[in-house]
């Protein structure tokens, strides 16, 4: 990565994970530092920012969520931007860039900053990277597919890229080219009632979310010790990312890269304590189940959701 600076806002959450993964694997691991606006110490960070490695020549420090930074943090941030070290290549992540940092970066020129500013994707451009998305694994979709696909997704960029994961994994590796009886198959149900949607709404703490997939699941027939052992996976998975050393995946730990990036999103939001009360959880109803009517080990996690 030869820029210093690199910011990366807009509209489009989607095309913004993607391009801040794009641009972070141009170091390694150890040499990257992730920091969250929401709780940065702007006095912490520059010291940081300015003082150089004993290990590496260049680091690389990301700022998420930059836009919640206090307003120190901008006024510090300016005074680096007149003249941006060359021992690290800091990336912002705004919702909306500041024009006064869009136009401090600006000043940098290209050959010292790169600006990744997404507008929203409407429905030609949803057609578009879901196409690119199925090219990329080599899986063959009509032009009424691709279609059928962004009217499912209600033309939410996120919910199109939540579908295309579902419909990736369905297609595996053995096939190779998907109709729109494949959709109707994998995404009618998934919409519905996805286990995929209630770890996320436990892990993004939305209550609501998270109740309403799961009696979506218990509704659509879905086992309940199934749903606990779904839970239990990834809560496990939430732990391994937390006590990771600099967000690597311990060594044969079982867990797709994309599952991984996923929860290290996630890991944020969720500190050990809550993970150990998921585990309490989990424990709870597997007892319940096992000893007592299925209504208790329900009722015990209802009530889990209730308290996020």
């Amino acid at each position: 990565m030869k820029e210093d600076i690199i910011i990366i806002g807009g509209e489009n959450p989607v095309f913004m994970r993607e391009e801040l993964h794009k641009v972070t694997l141009s170091f390694p691991e150890e040499d990257r530092v992730v920091y969250y606006g929401d709780d940065l110490n702007s006095e912490d960070f520059f010291v940081d920012l300015l003082t150089g490695s004993l290990f590496t020549s260049r680091r690389m420090l990301i700022v998420r969520n930059a836009e919640k930074t206090k307003s120190d943090f901008e006024k510090a941030l300016l005074e680096f931007l007149r003249d941006p070290a060359d021992t690290v290549c800091l990336v912002l992540e705004y919702g909306k860039i500041p024009t006064k940092i869009l136009n401090a970066t600006t000043a940098l020129g290209n050959k010292r900053a790169a600006i990744h500013n997404f507008k929203k994707a409407w429905a030609q451009d949803q057609k578009h990277y879901a196409r690119r998305r199925l090219d990329e694994k080599n899986i063959t979709v009509s032009g009424a597919t691709i279609d059928l696909l962004v009217t499912f997704a209600g033309e939410d960029i996120e919910e199109l890229a939540s579908m295309l994961d579902k419909l990736i994994s369905y297609a595996g590796t053995d096939k190779k080219q998907i109709d729109e009886k494949d959709i109707q198959h994998v995404l009618e149900r998934a919409q519905n009632a996805s286990i995929f949607d209630l770890i996320d709404g436990i892990f993004n703490h939305n209550i609501t979310k998270s109740l309403q997939s799961y009696r979506d699941l218990l509704h659509a027939g879905e086992s309940f010790p199934a749903i606990n052992a779904m839970f239990y996976r990834a809560t496990k998975i939430m732990w391994a990312v937390k006590t990771s050393k600099n967000g690597q995946m311990h060594e044969g730990f079982a867990v797709s890269p994309y599952e991984w990036r996923k929860y290290q999103d996630f890991a944020h939001k969720n500190n050990l304590r809550f993970l150990s009360l998921c585990f309490e959880c989990i424990n709870q109803i597997e007892f319940e189940s096992k000893t007592m009517p299925n209504v208790h080990a329900e009722t015990t996690f209802e009530k889990f959701l209730c308290s996020l």
